[in-house]
């Protein structure tokens, strides 16, 4: 027998059962949290579809400088002939004024104008 003020009791183990359960006490549908069906809170706006924007035209391709391309070959064949030309007249022993002075400094010239042709030819369109 049963007491009318005692409330029956069962054995709930999940949320999802404890939540069912206070739903049937509050009088809110059984989809709904108690919560959701207070008249009083606004409904969000429906948002509209966002005007389609076509994309933009690609830009002309750039194009390079006229002298790019020649000064960038003209700086690759004066490295490697200042190179060659070293290498050439330290090893027979023949004397060139200028470039005889300089030693091994004669590899750093070459390389850097080769380089300075590297550093143009990533400038090249």
């Amino acid at each position: 027998m049963m007491l009318p003020h005692v409330r029956r009791r069962t054995l709930l183990t999940s949320d999802h059962a404890n939540r069912q359960n206070d739903h049937a006490r509050t009088g809110a549908p059984a989809g709904q949290p108690p919560e959701e069906i207070d008249p009083t809170v606004a409904k969000s706006k429906v948002r509209k579809k966002a005007v389609y924007t076509p994309p933009q035209k690609s830009k002309a391709p750039e194009v390079s400088p006229r002298w790019l391309a020649p000064t960038m070959v003209v700086l690759w064949l004066i490295g490697l002939a200042w190179i060659a030309t070293f290498y050439v007249t330290a090893s027979t022993g023949t004397n060139v004024p200028y470039l005889s002075d300089l030693g091994n400094w004669n590899l750093g010239i070459g390389f850097v104008a080769i380089i300075l042709g590297v550093i143009l030819a990533t400038r090249w369109r």
